[in-house]
């Protein structure tokens, strides 16, 4: 697969394919930092989220010194975003919460 990556150049560049790992999950009631796990044995390289009814906020932080969204700190993520592909590493530890009562969180690990 191909994509141009400048309308004004010819030049492309190769993509590389993501396959989804484990299922695609949803989580709500989350006024505490909750961890998002990757399934075990898999090797994932990037975390999809996408929101609705109300914001979130999340961290992206290695396990030796993890990090707690609060409603005030973290990346905010806003229900009418769109979806955002976030690169992780081996070890990353990604946690949410959200802002106000509500958020539905859905999310899916990709390798």
């Amino acid at each position: 697969m191909t994509i141009k990556y400048d309308a004004r150049e010819a030049e492309q560049v190769a993509v590389s394919p993501m396959e989804p790992r484990g299922y695609h999950l949803q989580i709500s009631d989350f006024d505490e930092p909750v961890l998002l796990v990757p399934p075990i044995g898999r090797d994932c390289r990037y975390l999809m989220m996408q929101v609705y009814q109300s914001s979130i906020r999340y961290t992206i932080t290695a396990a030796a010194a993890p990090s707690n969204p609060a409603a005030d700190f973290g990346f905010r993520l806003i229900a009418t975003d769109f979806n955002v592909l976030i690169a992780v590493w081996a070890g990353a530890q990604v946690r949410v919460i959200e802002e106000k009562p509500g958020a539905i969180l859905e999310y899916q690990w990709l390798e």
